[in-house]
């Protein structure tokens, strides 16, 4: 049987000194290549000799390449081996630039005959990262490596319609009348109007962490509407400083507010639904 190697697939990430961020994403990559590999796109080949490489890796920045170079042969339909290829990359807080960590990957694969990357931007929201950062960092390296392989970079993770039914499942976890969806928030033109957009399908109130509206401006308008219980959903991907001090600001404004219960929800995280969302758009 010859080798083959049709395509693989490249996850941009933000990037995090918090331990835990990088755990979740190690997480999520395990769940990935094990979904793509047994589900959607292959049929795993089984030995007892299969590593993914995963268990020393701690830092993001020095990740490239180790999942890839250590993927388990499987099988297609055909009969033909494949390598299911899934690896990541950090934007910032990293000592090797996105455009160097994307070509030494793009590089491992050209040598195996891959002639397709898909890049898709671990981000929730079209903000400058999405919009400017990422695609400068893509575009000097499709020049210099084409026509050999093409790179193709997909929609953000938070730009697919399915998010909102994720969401929608963080508030359901949590009994309430009155929701809050509490984002970053962005400088960048339309940003934060898109998360206002996304909000309005949550039937939910739209806080930021670093822009207006507060959270505690919008806890008080919902308390204007006599609302005693009201669940805050952080849109991020993973715990981390800034879900700390959410978490902190929460406790604060439960004391300020005695009569109105306020509930914290979670991050994304690494979960079932955010994995089958993920292979679902890598698989298109």
């Amino acid at each position: 049987m010859s080798s083959v190697l049709s395509i693989g697939y490249f996850l941009v990430f933000h990037g995090s000194r918090d331990r835990r961020p990088q755990l979740l994403l190690l997480e999520l990559i395990r769940s990935l290549n094990k979904q793509i590999t047994d589900e959607s796109i292959l049929t795993q080949s089984k030995s007892s000799q299969q590593r993914t490489g995963l268990e020393n890796l701690i830092d993001i920045s020095n990740y490239t390449g180790k999942i890839s170079s250590s993927n388990t042969n499987v099988v297609d339909s055909s009969g033909n081996k494949v390598i299911p290829l899934v690896d990541v990359g950090s934007l910032e807080l990293t000592s090797i630039s996105l455009q160097k960590q994307l070509e030494k990957y793009a590089k491992f694969l050209q040598k195996r005959g891959c002639k397709r990357l898909k890049i898709l931007p671990l981000f929730l929201v079209p903000g400058v990262h999405v919009c400017e950062d990422i695609p400068a960092e893509i575009t000097p390296v499709q020049s210099r490596l084409a026509p050999a392989i093409k790179l193709e970079l997909l929609p953000y993770l938070g730009s697919y319609p399915q998010i909102v039914a994720i969401l929608r499942k963080q508030f359901d976890r949590l009994p309430q009348n009155g929701k809050i969806l509490l984002a970053h928030g962005t400088s960048y033109l339309g940003g934060n109007e898109w998360l206002k957009n996304l909000a309005i399908q949550l039937e939910a109130q739209i806080a930021y962490y670093s822009v207006k509206s507060s959270l505690q401006e919008q806890i008080e308008i919902l308390i204007s509407q006599q609302k005693q219980k009201i669940t805050i959903v952080p849109y991020f991907l993973f715990p981390g400083k800034i879900t700390d001090a959410i978490a902190t600001e929460v406790k604060r404004l439960q004391q300020v507010y005695p009569d109105t219960e306020l509930l914290l929800g979670k991050p994304l995280g690494a979960t079932n639904e955010l994995v089958n969302l993920i292979v679902e758009v890598l698989s298109i």
